[in-house]
């Protein structure tokens, strides 16, 4: 991800960069945000979008809970379901861009966390 912009009324957009440089925009709506519990959830707007052909539904939840040591444990779920063909063969090429995301996230969680 390149950047977060357009952030109003429970929505965002993110923009991010293709390995040749291209942007690509994704929106995203919030689901859920309880503070109380800790817990923020988004989903992806997928109809009508390029990321209608590999994606029907995308939603991302963070949780926070105490940790050991006064630390926090964060939780990062992303749950897809894919749709058309990708739904049999990428599969596997989704399962790892997801990973790669999400490890991603945790890095960079930690490097400013200390």
């Amino acid at each position: 991800m390149t950047r977060v912009e357009s952030v109003e009324d429970g929505a965002f957009t993110e923009v991010m960069s293709t390995r040749k440089g291209k942007l690509v925009r994704a929106d995203f709506d919030v689901v859920e945000s309880d503070e109380d519990r800790y817990v923020l959830r988004w989903s992806q707007r997928t109809a009508g979008t390029p990321f209608e052909r590999v994606l029907r539904e995308a939603e991302t939840e963070v949780r926070l809970s105490p940790a050991a040591e006064e630390g926090t444990q964060v939780t990062i779920e992303l749950r897809q379901v894919m749709s058309g063909m990708f739904a049999h063969v990428g599969a596997p090429m989704v399962r790892r861009a997801a990973r790669q995301t999400l490890d991603e996230a945790l890095d960079g969680l930690e490097r400013i966390s200390g």
